[in-house]
């Protein structure tokens, strides 16, 4: 496999991963999920619990997704730093 098509093969990756994430944060299921616990007897407690704790979740990954994020950009950048000009 050539360092070209396995560039093309990441760039690919990427655009999938930021097409996932856009599609994750998309408001409309958002906005009808605050519109469903507004409705009279939406859940229990426990059922409240549960879907306390799945979202408590869901954020941590979000955080954690982010970091990731953050060190592949560091680590991409050390690998090969930009160009200085050669007036520099």
């Amino acid at each position: 496999m050539s360092h070209a098509s396995t560039i093309d093969r990441l760039e690919d990756r990427i655009a999938a991963v930021r097409a996932s994430l856009a599609q994750l944060g998309a408001p409309t299921e958002w906005e009808e999920l605050v519109v469903i616990m507004h409705r009279p007897g939406w859940t229990t407690l426990a059922e409240l619990l549960f879907a306390e704790t799945i979202l408590e979740h869901m954020s941590r990954e979000v955080a954690a997704l982010g970091a990731l994020k953050t060190q592949l950009l560091k680590a991409s950048a050390a690998v090969a730093p930009a160009q200085q000009p050669a007036h520099l």
